[in-house]
């Protein structure tokens, strides 16, 4: 479980401070297969930096109960260190969480070939496009078997099959307790996966609505299928 209660985060621009969460709660139990829906200028990323533990709020609590955490995060480029290659990436969370390296190179070659990777992971991130750079971090993110994963617009360059290849991943290497947390704006694409959806307002970001599994397939999809975001 991840508990948010009352977060706090501000930053400071042009002598103005940018209120961006003001006492922000919000509790995420295991197993929980979430969908965040927000407008372009919410500062989502925030929230999420936050709960991977990549920024610290000003006040309030975090508690993810020591839950290992991985964050494929929308600015892929920058997360894939150019002077390794994709294979050495990769290799980098095996040896910071001293994981079995038969296992591990088992557990590679398994997703290679369920992926049906048709590039070599020797090659340095600056030869790579876009999607694919996007599949070395979501290879490198599902490897450990995270408890928790949040997927930052994480497949935004891949087509519509390696997106549904992606998705199947994401099924076979998590457990029935692994948080996921999408934000996409693809809401048909992962539908069929998530469990919670919660809609985010503008800042300081706040949760104008929430849809569980039972209401989500008749509620919440006539709802969203209408918003543009315009109307936020």
């Amino acid at each position: 479980m991840i508990t948010l209660k009352e977060v706090c985060k501000s930053f400071h621009k042009d002598n103005k401070s940018i209120n961006v969460l003001s006492n922000f709660s919000y509790q995420i139990k295991d197993w929980t297969i979430l969908w965040l829906f927000w407008p372009n200028w919410a500062w989502k990323t925030t929230l999420l930096n936050i709960i991977a533990k990549m920024e610290t709020p000003d006040s309030g609590l975090l508690e993810t109960n020591n839950k290992t955490i991985s964050y494929v995060h929308q600015n892929y480029s920058e997360i894939l260190l150019p002077r390794y290659n994709c294979l050495q990436n990769i290799t980098l969370v095996r040896d910071i969480k001293k994981l079995d390296k038969e296992e591990w190179i088992k557990l590679l070659e398994e997703m290679k070939k369920d992926l049906d990777l048709d590039f070599s992971l020797e090659k340095y991130p600056n030869e790579l496009s876009g999607w694919q750079k996007q599949i070395v971090a979501i290879i490198r993110a599902l490897i450990v078997r995270p408890d928790v994963i949040i997927l930052d617009e994480a497949m935004s360059w891949l087509d519509i099959e390696r997106r549904e290849i992606v998705m199947n991943l994401l099924k076979k290497y998590t457990s029935e307790n692994t948080i996921i947390i999408f934000c996409s704006h693809r809401w048909q694409e992962i539908s069929w996966i998530i469990n919670k959806a919660i809609v985010l307002d503008k800042m300081p970001l706040w949760i104008s609505k929430e849809y569980s599994l039972i209401d989500m397939w008749d509620t919440f999809t006539d709802k969203i299928s209408s918003i543009t975001f315009n109307d936020w």
